[in-house]
């Protein structure tokens, strides 16, 4: 594979941290804003887009098992 640094890169960045409770039932949730960062070197590789939305998700663990449903909703800014 070649590892050639001067290669476009495919992918838009998208940074969030999450606030999460978790109650004793086996309920987390969580929320927090997400941002969606336009750092793809080549315009046909990504939107070119500055965004900003809301994240929150909430899950169930139960035994091994995971359940949960995640909602994301970024909204274009700026379009480059």
């Amino acid at each position: 594979m070649n590892r050639n640094n001067d290669a476009p890169q495919s992918s838009e960045r998208r940074e969030e941290q999450r606030l999460t409770v978790r109650y004793p039932t086996g309920i987390v949730w969580g929320a927090s804003p997400v941002f969606l960062l336009p750092t793809s070197t080549d315009e046909l590789l990504g939107s070119g887009k500055w965004g900003a939305g809301p994240t929150t998700v909430v899950l169930k663990q139960d035994g091994p098992w995971t359940y949960g449903m995640l909602y994301l909703l970024v909204r274009v800014i700026v379009e480059t």
